[in-house]
């Protein structure tokens, strides 16, 4: 009963900071890739299709050297990621550091139902738990809430 609920502390741990990934890649994707007004939106999407179409490949990597130390390592990178963002200086590093970050992210998340029996209560907790902490911030992430 106890490991059960450490995976699902663990999940909704990882979907909060993937969630954030998520809300640093997109804007980046529209402002530092695309130049305001003048990219094509095809090639918007198309940059940010590419790197969740990647991410199929996940599950043979997965097969291949097994759920566990791919789970790891992806969390490790993600984790990296999400730290880097704080401090990173923006523009093109950051959308790269947002880009690595929701690669793994990607890879984490297939690692982890490949491992986890009942993900479910894990997802529903972290997206619940991102949802409310960004609300009561007023949809500020912490690094940057003034009031520290």
């Amino acid at each position: 009963m106890r490991h059960r609920h450490l995976n699902t502390a663990t999940l909704a741990l990882g979907v909060v900071v993937l969630v954030d990934v998520l809300r640093v890649f997109l804007p980046s994707v529209i402002t530092i890739f695309g130049q305001a007004a003048s990219t094509p939106a095809e090639l918007l999407g198309a940059f940010a299709l590419g790197w969740f179409v990647l991410a199929l490949a996940a599950p043979a990597l997965i097969g291949r050297l097994g759920a566990r130390s791919v789970g790891l390592a992806a969390a490790v990178v993600l984790g990296a990621a999400r730290l880097a963002l704080t401090a990173g200086p923006g523009g093109r590093t950051q959308l790269w550091l947002a880009t690595a970050g929701l690669l793994a992210g990607l890879v984490w998340l297939a690692a982890t139902a490949a491992r986890v029996a009942r993900p479910v209560p894990g997802l529903t907790l972290g997206l619940t738990a991102g949802a409310l902490g960004h609300a009561l911030f007023g949809t500020h992430d912490l690094v940057w809430w003034g009031r520290w």
